[in-house]
C-alpha cells in the first residue's frame, strides 16, 4: 500500500510500503545493484502504521541517512513517528 522512493547517495534507491490498509506494518527494500533487497520491517512488534491510498509513510535520503515518518492510529489520540538509518537503509534505529 502506498509505496515512496528516495534515493541513497542520490543513486541508490530505497522504497518504503505499507503491507495493509490502513493500518499495517512498514517495510523497505533497497537496490542491491541487480534486485531489490529483502524486505526489512522498519515498525517494531506490532506496531501499525496508517496507511490509504493517498496517506502513508513518507520516505527522504541525503547522503547515507534515510528518515521515514509515519502516523500510529491509537486510542484516544493518533501520533507521528519518525524511524532513522545512518548507514543508507541497511538498518534503523529506534522509533521517535
Amino acid at each position: 500500500m502506498r509505496p515512496r522512493i528516495a534515493f541513497v547517495r542520490d543513486t541508490i534507491p530505497i522504497i518504503c510500503w505499507t503491507n495493509n490498509s490502513p493500518k499495517g506494518k512498514i517495510y523497505v527494500s533497497k537496490w542491491n545493484g541487480s534486485g531489490f533487497s529483502t524486505p526489512l520491517q522498519i515498525t517494531p512488534g506490532n506496531f501499525e502504521g496508517y496507511a490509504n491510498p493517498s496517506d502513508g509513510p513518507v520516505i527522504a535520503a541525503k547522503g547515507d541517512t534515510v528518515f521515514i515518518s509515519f502516523f500510529y492510529l491509537q486510542s484516544p489520540k493518533s501520533r507521528i513517528y519518525m524511524i532513522r538509518s545512518v548507514d543508507g537503509g541497511n538498518t534503523f534505529g529506534d522509533t521517535i
